[in-house]
């Protein structure tokens, strides 16, 4: 299946990045993020893979934030989302840096997902590490 950039599919993968330096939103202890990582009041920022393999995904991270300031990037697939009750909505960005992968994770019926559904999305979620944490 081609990229639809304004249709969500089941079968796609939704990325979003851990950052360096922000050490509530990653577990050392056990290797996965926090459930504040999807946190977001007006909806979580992701990226849809767009039929996109892992290392064009991933370069397109490092090239926006910098290859020291990405711990990893999480993913997740669509239909896991949206059976937890979570919204992506696309949500494509023009200016100033084009994404035409950008989408949103939403709850439903208001942006923030319900501390529930963080949990169950984060411990669902794969994991690609790019970075080491060191001690």
């Amino acid at each position: 299946m081609s990229f639809n950039i304004s249709c969500v599919y089941d079968d796609e993968r939704i990325f979003h990045s851990v950052k360096t330096g922000v050490p509530s939103l990653w577990k050392p202890e056990t290797g996965r993020p926090s459930t504040g990582l999807l946190k977001n009041p007006k909806g979580c920022s992701v990226d849809r893979d767009g039929d996109r393999e892992n290392p064009e995904i991933i370069d397109s991270f490092i090239q926006r934030f910098g290859q020291n300031n990405v711990l990893a990037l999480i993913w997740l697939i669509v239909l896991e989302c949206r059976q937890e009750g979570a919204r992506v909505v696309p949500e494509p960005i023009i200016d100033p840096s084009p994404n035409p992968y950008h989408a949103l994770l939403l709850g439903a019926g208001k942006k923030q997902l319900e501390s529930g559904k963080l949990k169950v999305l984060t411990n669902a979620a794969k994991i690609i590490m790019l970075n080491v944490i060191a001690n």
